[in-house]
């Protein structure tokens, strides 16, 4: 997942969401990466989101925290509706 957020933000793209499978799960070394991508973008003044996690996920990002650092959204709409554009 590293090198595809990187491309993304050496093209300018600043704004990343991701969405997983109804059965994702996010262990230990996942959720390193996912911390480093957040790393990646905070770096380029950016935003990641996750749609529609599922209550595993949601329940793991709350207990580490990234819950409040990492965007979450229902639906894509639901994400382009209160992201400003840049």
């Amino acid at each position: 997942m590293k090198p595809i957020v990187s491309r993304f933000l050496d093209c300018g793209t600043v704004r990343i969401a991701l969405s997983f499978t109804p059965r994702s799960f996010l262990y230990s070394k996942y959720i390193t990466v996912l911390a480093e991508c957040l790393d990646m973008i905070n770096r380029k003044d950016g935003v990641l989101a996750i749609i529609q996690p599922n209550n595993d996920m949601l329940d793991t990002l709350k207990l580490i925290g990234l819950d409040k650092v990492i965007r979450i959204t229902h639906t894509e709409e639901e994400l382009f509706a209160d992201t400003p554009a840049r």
